[in-house]
């Protein structure tokens, strides 16, 4: 038995649709439910520790990855059952991307704390501070480089635009000037 929903839509008849049995869908409303139970849980330990550190708490950029993973991970699972068909749209897709990157992050974080991979860790961790800065030079330059060439073809006084109106008009003139000589 396929469970597909509304039929009468082209989309949700040709792509939307959920292959399987009753069962598969009870495991993955079990799954979606058990995915909303740990992140709770997660959170509320959030909760707790933000309680005893207080202000040290908002130190790490652990913690804001973590909360963040937390709340995509409840808005991808809540959000994918929501349709009647099973299936998430593209939104939904982006955030339970965003999610699963979010998680290998934070397992990377997690395994800092294991004595023979800290030292890769705390590389991965420099190598990314220093690619970051790279990059943000390089989207500084690629900004000036796109305002500065944006600006020399867009002005409406420059050369470049003045000459092919000369041009188009001087051919006018010319064209013009062949034409009443014939008639002459």
């Amino acid at each position: 038995m396929f469970f597909q929903g509304n039929s009468s839509s082209t989309y949700n008849s040709l792509f939307c649709f959920f292959p399987g049995s009753l069962a598969r869908l009870i495991i993955a409303y079990m799954s979606a439910a058990c995915v909303i139970i740990l992140a709770v849980y997660h959170m509320l330990r959030e909760i707790a520790w933000l309680i005893l550190k207080r202000l040290s708490y908002f130190v790490s950029v652990q913690n804001y990855i973590e909360w963040v993973l937390f709340i995509t991970s409840i808005i991808f699972v809540v959000f994918v059952y929501i349709n009647d068909c099973g299936c998430p749209s593209s939104w939904q897709w982006q955030i339970g991307i965003f999610c699963v990157f979010l998680g290998w992050l934070n397992l990377i974080f997690l395994a800092s704390n294991l004595p023979w991979i800290s030292l890769y860790v705390i590389m991965f961790k420099e190598i990314f501070v220093t690619f970051f800065k790279l990059i943000l030079f390089a989207l500084l330059l690629i900004v000036a480089f796109s305002l500065i060439l944006f600006m020399m073809f867009h002005n409406p006084t420059s050369t470049a635009k003045v000459i092919p109106k000369y041009l188009v008009e001087r051919a006018h003139n010319i064209m013009w000037y062949n034409k009443c000589c014939h008639f002459i």
